[in-house]
């Protein structure tokens, strides 16, 4: 189900002396709203049993990607998040190379906007690029000019690949994939302005009061060793934040490249999360308005 439902059932078990799960893997958002107030996670290095699991060097960057300072929380997920999609019979290769080059007269009436008011893909690529100082506010200004705002990710991305329109900004790379897949005529560009490392639904967090100790230790091991990630990456399709599992079947795009500069997730920083997001989404709704 949806990352805000299972959130709120476990909160709820939880508040009636019900323990039933073991791992919680979600976003960071609920994370660093919940579990870590409520210190709901307990240290998870103590329970890593593979060597390749322990072994920093297996892991990008070359630390095992914990997320807050107790080490109770893990991202096995860091790949680049791909922002902008085109058809390619209406859209030849060069012609949008950069978030810029949507601004262009030629393309307005001819772009679609992933509506970032509500919480994901969207939301989080406008609050990276303009935490970081990519894009600013006067950017977003204008591309809201340039095309409807559209909330129905099915939809945005149907009449992408339809041809009603040319070029989606912050797609589900979900329904790009899928659309892909049946031989759609629509494709990832690279911008220059780059992309975002996303962790993705891939905070994981091992829980106090485990159910099931020894099987939740089988498992986190298995998840986060080879194999698991192995598996994770082939069924997920997005880039492991191990280093060692290859990357076969994933798309160059969504797949960490030497070289390249990625910015930070703005979701992915807690004190971000904690003072400054409920900011960029007043500016969102200012901006963006209602979405059809």
């Amino acid at each position: 189900g949806p990352p805000g439902d299972i959130r709120n059932k476990i909160v709820a078990e939880r508040a009636n002396g019900l323990y039933l799960q073991d791992v919680f893997i979600t976003g960071m958002n609920s994370h660093y709203m919940v579990t870590v107030p409520k210190n709901w996670g307990i240290p998870m290095e103590p329970e890593f049993i593979l060597p390749d699991v322990k072994d920093s060097n297996n892991w990008f960057g070359g630390k095992i990607p914990f997320e807050d300072e107790r080490k109770t929380i893990l991202s096995f997920l860091a790949y680049p998040t791909m922002n902008l999609a085109v058809n390619t019979e209406l859209v030849k290769e060069g012609e949008i190379t950069s978030f810029r080059d949507l601004l262009d007269p030629r393309w307005k009436g001819k772009v679609i906007i992933n509506d970032p008011q509500v919480t994901g893909t969207a939301f989080n690529g406008f609050s990276s690029f303009l935490e970081y100082k990519i894009l600013d506010l006067d950017y977003y200004r204008q591309l809201v000019k340039q095309g409807p705002v559209i909330r129905d990710s099915t939809t945005q991305v149907d009449w992408v690949a339809r041809g009603k329109y040319s070029a989606i900004i912050w797609p589900d790379t979900n329904e790009v994939r899928r659309y892909q897949q049946a031989g759609a005529p629509i494709a990832w560009v690279f911008p220059k302005e780059g992309a975002y490392m996303s962790t993705d639904g891939s905070g994981t967090v091992l829980l106090d009061k485990l159910p099931h100790p020894n099987a939740a230790r089988i498992f986190l091991n298995w998840l986060l060793g080879k194999e698991g990630q192995r598996h994770i990456q082939k069924e997920m399709t997005y880039h492991s934040a191990r280093v060692d599992v290859g990357t076969e079947g994933l798309d160059p795009l969504n797949t960490r490249r030497e070289g390249v500069k990625y910015i930070p997730s703005a979701n992915s920083n807690r004190e971000w999360l904690l003072n400054e997001q409920s900011k960029f989404e007043a500016w969102a709704k200012e901006i963006f308005g209602e979405a059809k």
